[in-house]
């Protein structure tokens, strides 16, 4: 049962800081582009997919060493 629970709590984990760190890369985004016309604002989004992805790896590692002291 603890098991089942741990596994759980790990994907709480995950989604909790996945969402956040995404929420956090779309500001840096908008930050670094200023999208003011329709070509900038592509750059946003490549720019955000970019700093999620390279976030959602970052948590991965993150909640796998939390998980792994246990």
């Amino acid at each position: 049962m603890s098991d089942s629970n741990s596994g759980e709590t790990q994907a709480t984990a995950m989604l909790v800081v996945t969402v956040a760190l995404s929420i956090i890369a779309g500001i840096i985004s908008w930050n670094l582009v200023h999208p003011h016309s329709f070509g900038s604002f592509i750059g946003f989004l490549i720019f955000w997919g970019v700093f999620s992805a390279i976030g959602r790896f970052l948590a991965m590692i993150l909640v796998s060493v939390i998980a792994g002291k246990k």
